[in-house]
Order: structure tokens, then sequence, then C-alpha cells
């Protein structure tokens, strides 16, 4: 069953919309990803308490809620299908003037245009009985995309400048009006060229193109426990892909495959050994 908006920004539905921006800043600044950098779920919570936000800050939208308990869209609870993390970024900068005194410090994601996660990566590792029963470390080589060293990660040269954008004049929204038969009709949607940030910069980054990312090999060390068997998996974190323009990296997600052995049969804990005896 969908969460009701106002208890998820711990509101109540005659709350004015002074005290819901309030109520929000509060609870996004616990939840905020670069918060909980070891919180899996923190970002899930954002997500949920920015898209809650973003309709309850909208009168007319807000309106539509509290008569019919929708928006017209899917807000199915949890999930947050259609609203990812660069909205709920949006959202949260345009509730919060000043980043860097909000959280001490620059946030990681920051103004830039087109920032998304990393995505995992996957492998597999074969192993022996007897690795398995005393447990080992791995070195692995593998491809995965690293953060550029020429830019940090960001997609952005040092020498570059931010300006405001030339298409929406610093909106972030272009206005499309169109005449249909029904009269007259305007839709509004995120401008595509700074990705409703309003700003965007003069440059990018000449070694990465501006995704912030290279291909690079890496060895790896993995830590297999002992007792494991064939079928189990770990998750590194944050080993995967990095991401674009700065955003999150991916996690590394390492199967493990037991090689056969020649001479015993695994059966979970339990070795089979098949012992041949001459008649005499």
């Amino acid at each position: 069953m969908p969460k009701d908006l106002y208890e998820i920004l711990g509101v109540s539905p005659d709350t004015s919309m002074e005290e819901i921006k309030r109520a929000y800043r509060k609870r996004a600044k616990e939840c905020h990803p670069d918060a909980n950098p070891n919180d899996p779920d923190a970002e899930r919570r954002f997500k949920e308490l920015s898209e809650a936000y973003s309709i309850l800050s909208d009168p007319q939208k807000r309106r539509q809620y509290d008569t019919f308990g929708t928006t017209g869209r899917d807000i199915g609870f949890p999930g947050f299908g259609n609203f990812d993390i660069s909205e709920a970024m949006r959202t949260f900068m345009e509730a919060v003037d000043d980043m860097t005194s909000f959280f001490g410090g620059p946030s990681r994601y920051g103004r830039r245009t087109g920032t998304r996660p990393g995505e995992d990566l996957r492998i597999s590792i074969e192993l022996t009985l007897e690795e398995l029963f005393t447990g080992v470390t791995k070195k692995i080589e593998m491809s995965r995309k690293a953060p550029c060293p020429e830019c940090g990660g960001t997609g952005i040269p040092a020498d570059a400048k931010e300006i405001v954008c030339p298409t929406c004049n610093g909106r972030g929204q272009k206005s499309t009006t169109r005449a249909t038969l029904l009269g007259t009709f305007s839709t509004i949607t995120t401008c595509p060229e700074c990705h409703g940030t309003g700003r965007i910069t003069t440059a990018r980054c000449g070694k990465c193109s501006g995704e912030g990312r290279v291909d690079k090999t890496d060895r790896i060390e993995v830590k297999i426990p002992k007792g494991a068997s064939d079928g189990n998996y770990l998750v590194i974190r944050d080993k995967g892909n990095a991401g674009v323009a700065g955003g999150r990296p991916g996690n590394l997600i390492v199967f493990i495959k037991e090689k056969p052995h020649k001479i015993f049969e695994r059966r979970g804990n339990d070795l089979l050994y098949e012992l041949p005896i001459s008649f005499s």
C-alpha cells in the first residue's frame, strides 16, 4: 500500500508550505547520501523524501494529492521507478541555497550535470575444495571504469567556469506552448542542456570527454571466507565502475565456483569418498 506523503515528511496535512520546506531540509540532511556514505539504504530514503517534497511543495500537485490521493503519475512507494537520484538532487538543490554551509563542506554531487551512479560489475572465481575449506585471499586483475585522473572524476577541467544555461536562462526548465482544439496547453520539461541545474560549464575534460571516468585495469584483493561453497557470492562495495561525472561508484559482485575434486565429492558440509574394494 502506498505510503502517505505527509507521513514521509513527518508533517500533518494542514502544515504550511514553509513548515514543509523546513521538515524536508531537516530530514534530507539526515538521509542525504553524502552524509551516509556507508548506508546502502540512504539513497532510497533520500529519493522517497525528495519526491514527497516535490509533490507537496507544488500547490497544484498538493491539491490534487489531497483530493484524489495521487498526482496523476506512478508514485508507488517504495521503489521510485520514476524519480531517480538526479531528480532528487535537483529538488534538494532548489530547497537548499547553500549546500557548502549545509554540510560543512562541498557535496560530492555539487552542481554537475548528468551525474549518475556507476554500474555494478560481476565476475566469477574458481576455487579448489582445499581453498574453500581454509579460506583464501585472491588477487584478481579486471578492467573497470575508474575516476579520470585529469579532472578527478568530475568531467570538468579545473580552469573551467560555470555560466548561466543559455537554453533555459538559468531556470532549469523549458516551457513549450501548443494550440489544440481544446485550447492552449503549456508543457514544462527539464532543460536537456543543463539537466535542470540552470548552469553549464564552459569546457569538458579532454581526457574523458566530460564523462569523468576512463578505462583502467585494476588488481583487487578478494578475501574468500572459509566454508564458502559453489553459488555463494560476495559484494565488494565501490569496486564496480566509477560513476559518471562524480556519481557514486557501483559494486563488484564476486560469484564463487567450486572446481571438481579428484577424490572427494562435496554435498553441503559433507564429503563423499568412493572406496574401491577388491573381492578378496
